[in-house]
């Protein structure tokens, strides 16, 4: 069984996707990821861990993971 929500590599989510997804949780995330972009503009980069946790954004800056 898997753990996480988009777990076919082959399907890249889109943005109105993962916050269906995160339902209630939403904003929280939203302000989260506005706050890290405005603070540190990292990069962001889709990446998908396999079939048991599927994709994840992940944020990066001077090649360390923020989130």
């Amino acid at each position: 069984m898997s753990i996480g929500f988009f777990t076919e590599k082959e399907h890249q989510p889109e943005n109105d996707e993962i916050l269906e997804v995160l339902g209630l949780k939403r904003k929280a995330w939203k302000e989260l990821t506005a706050f890290v972009t405005e603070t540190y503009r990292p990069s962001v980069e889709p990446r998908f861990y396999g079939k048991n946790y599927g994709w994840a954004m992940r944020y990066r800056k001077g090649g360390e993971t923020l989130l």
